[in-house]
């Protein structure tokens, strides 16, 4: 024996509704977690920049520290105070003469 449909014909197109509804719910999630992703993923790159630029100040300062640690002491270096006296710095601005304003150009005839 047959069956009978026991539905309406109205709700015939119930089910596609439903898929299509279910489907942009779906795809509205996934673009949510994406863009949650590509952020995290920045913001990883921020931080990983800022720990290695963290780092290189640091065995920047460790570096110089070793250096000056390891000089020689002040009584053997000779001073500012004392290299200025004996040698007086000369700068390019100090050891040139003024400049002269260039010559004027005779009044051109023509």
């Amino acid at each position: 024996m047959m069956q009978h449909d026991t539905r309406h014909p109205r709700d015939r197109g119930s089910v596609l509704i439903l898929a299509l509804v279910l489907t942009t719910v779906l795809s509205l999630i996934v673009i949510g977690l994406a863009r949650y992703t590509m952020t995290g993923l920045a913001t990883s790159d921020v931080s990983t920049d800022r720990t290695e630029r963290t780092a290189a100040a640091t065995a920047g300062v460790y570096f110089v520290i070793e250096q000056l640690s390891s000089a020689p002491p002040p009584a053997a270096r000779p001073t500012r105070s004392w290299r200025r006296r004996s040698f007086p710095a000369r700068s390019r601005w100090r050891s040139r003469a003024p400049r002269s304003p260039p010559p004027s150009r005779p009044p051109s005839t023509n």
